[in-house]
């Protein structure tokens, strides 16, 4: 396997597990970025989403390619 592929490999993987952390434990997240003063507290459960989605996305394209 290409140096490349694990690589994405591992990033699609990290944005698919931080996209199902995100939707499962929203209030962690929001706490997190309340204390970090960022302006995205109401898109958090959006962006888990997103983000798991751009993951899977990743790893399909990797298998499948």
């Amino acid at each position: 396997m290409e140096l490349s592929k694990i690589i994405f490999m591992i990033i699609g993987s990290l944005f698919f597990l931080f996209g199902i952390a995100t939707t499962i434990y929203p209030n962690a997240i929001r706490r997190w970025l309340r204390n970090h003063s960022c302006l995205l507290n109401d898109s958090v459960e959006l962006i888990g989403y997103i983000l798991g989605l751009i993951g899977v996305t990743i790893l399909i394209m990797i298998f499948w390619g």
